[in-house]
């Protein structure tokens, strides 16, 4: 009788664990197709103008706007860490809070080391910090 019962508590114990892979790993896909889309961004400490900030993200490809010049490279994604490529970027003189909002969001995304999705909102982390990205209107 007892072998029955400790059967039956191995059996129970791992099908819970193949249900809890099987979410985790829809939870990780999920993360990476919610991540498709145009974004813009909302809150980056210490900067204002931050409208003038987009990022759109499209099958490893990253392209936008970082408050003055366009941009695009390539991002890659592992589990709740993503990577961005070396950015190639247009070269246009602006007025200056937009050049510093610039060089700080190209700091941060090349520094990028984490990122998650929450509804209409994109949080990518940095070792500084944080920025927040709200997903726009297709």
């Amino acid at each position: 009788m007892e072998k029955e019962s400790m059967k039956k508590k191995m059996k129970i114990t791992f099908l819970a664990m193949i249900l809890m892979s099987t979410a985790l790993a829809a939870c990780a896909a999920s993360a990476s197709a919610d991540l498709t889309g145009s974004w813009e961004l909302v809150k980056f400490e210490g900067h204002a103008n931050l409208s003038s900030v987009n990022i759109v993200f499209e099958g490893g490809q990253v392209a936008g706007r970082g408050g003055c010049n366009n941009f695009k490279g390539e991002y890659s994604l592992q589990g709740n860490k993503i990577t961005f490529g070396p950015l190639a970027s247009t070269m246009m003189a602006c007025e200056e809070p937009f050049m510093n909002l610039e060089s700080a969001f190209h700091a941060a995304l090349g520094q990028a080391d984490g990122f998650s999705v929450a509804g209409d909102q994109l949080t990518i982390t940095y070792p500084g910090g944080e920025m927040v990205f709200s997903r726009m209107a297709q």
